[in-house]
């Protein structure tokens, strides 16, 4: 008996191995479906580090392979890697529209932090819980934006919080069309990162007016004074950069021209130590 299952479990993983080859190289429909007709195949069986045949379909951007493992297969649609990548996690990666659409009216999950507390998925190794990613993250990293739009549409949490962070503090602002996605579909301009810095002044930072202006737009709060470390608020942020342009921004949004009642110094006192002829002309001017 115990040679016997044995056996099984080793034509089962040479078959997965069989499979997962046929996949990678792009072999003919049917002969995928050759290999899957064979009795010890699990469409849904582990190949390597937690991969499926379906993570590795969707690796391949091999829409017809997705659709055949998917719709007469069974695959499923949820499972998870070693690191706690699905399929959807894959294809939000790489941008592959078409994949996400077939993944998704098939019942994938878009908010999987929220799926795992529910008991809604299997095969997340506890360890990578903590540090896993939503789909949507990977779609705004890598600037994916229809990718991204479908899963908002699809109910994805743009306010999702991971270790660092919210999805808005965590997102690069180089990525401004990402940016403004997220606060059309309800992200909080005023969500504070782990180290208490708000997404303005992460902008301001950065040197970056036009996520400035954006988040403005959205309801920033403009005067708000950092809790950690040193005492800052996003114009102090922008006159240390000398960021004549940034702070012009931010005073027509509401700034305090005059000493915010946290700080110590008013934004004149503080351009003149910094020596920034150009915003202490402009706070004189106004």
């Amino acid at each position: 008996m115990t040679d016997d299952l044995s056996d099984k479990n080793k034509d089962e993983d040479s078959l997965l191995l069989l499979l997962r080859d046929a996949i990678v190289q792009h072999l003919p429909l049917n002969d995928i479906k050759l290999i899957l007709s064979c009795k010890y195949v699990d469409v849904n069986g582990c190949v390597r580090h937690g991969l499926r045949p379906l993570h590795y379909a969707v690796f391949e951007n091999d829409l017809e392979c997705v659709r055949l493992l998917v719709e007469e297969y069974g695959a499923d649609v949820n499972v998870l890697d070693e690191a706690g990548y699905s399929p959807l996690h894959l294809a939000a990666k790489y941008g592959f529209l078409d994949i996400m659409h077939v993944l998704i009216d098939h019942g994938s999950l878009v908010n999987f932090h929220i799926a795992v507390n529910n008991s809604q998925t299997r095969s997340l190794v506890t360890p990578y819980y903590d540090v896993m990613t939503e789909p949507l993250s990977l779609c705004l990293e890598n600037n994916h934006i229809e990718c991204a739009r479908l899963l908002l549409l699809a109910g994805a949490d743009v306010n999702q919080q991971y270790f660092l962070g919210y999805e808005i503090n965590l997102l690069s602002y180089e990525n401004y069309n990402s940016l403004e996605l997220i606060l059309k579909h309800g992200a909080n301009p005023n969500a504070l990162s782990r180290s208490g810095i708000t997404p303005l002044i992460k902008a301001c930072r950065e040197g970056n007016v036009g996520a400035v202006t954006l988040l403005c737009r959205y309801g920033a709060n403009v005067n708000y004074v950092t809790r950690k470390f040193r005492q800052r608020n996003a114009l102090v942020t922008a006159i240390e950069s000398k960021r004549s342009d940034i702070v012009e921004q931010l005073l027509a949004h509401g700034g305090f021209a005059n000493k915010h009642p946290e700080l110590c110094n008013s934004p004149l006192e503080f351009s003149i130590r910094k020596d920034a002829i150009e915003i202490i002309q402009l706070l004189i001017g106004m």
